[in-house]
């Protein structure tokens, strides 16, 4: 018989948005993650694999440089909003999609 190992990781999520068939998550920690069908590339994880069960670390620390103000996700794609980081913390229009 074969044993099966499981790890629970457990993060702060402060947005979550849920598509027809995927989840992203960002964290207190500034990490985006995403799991579920990939079937189309949204899980900004490139088209590899297919289905993820678990979440997997979104490397968007090249494009997203600013605390995320809200997520979205629809059939096949995902969008995160970023909040301005000047002192009025007002939200401005800046859109990332995978």
């Amino acid at each position: 018989m074969e044993n099966a190992l499981r790890t629970y990781v457990y993060f702060q999520v402060l947005l979550v948005a849920c598509g027809k068939a995927h989840t992203i998550a960002y964290t207190r920690s500034g990490k985006l993650y995403s799991f579920g069908s990939n079937s189309e590339g949204q899980l900004g994880v490139g088209k590899s694999p297919e289905y993820a069960d678990t979440p997997r670390a979104i490397a968007a620390e090249d494009v997203i440089k600013e605390e995320l103000a809200q997520l979205a996700a629809g059939s096949a794609h995902s969008m995160a909003l970023g909040k301005d980081t000047g002192t009025e913390m007002q939200l401005r229009p800046i859109r990332y999609t995978f």
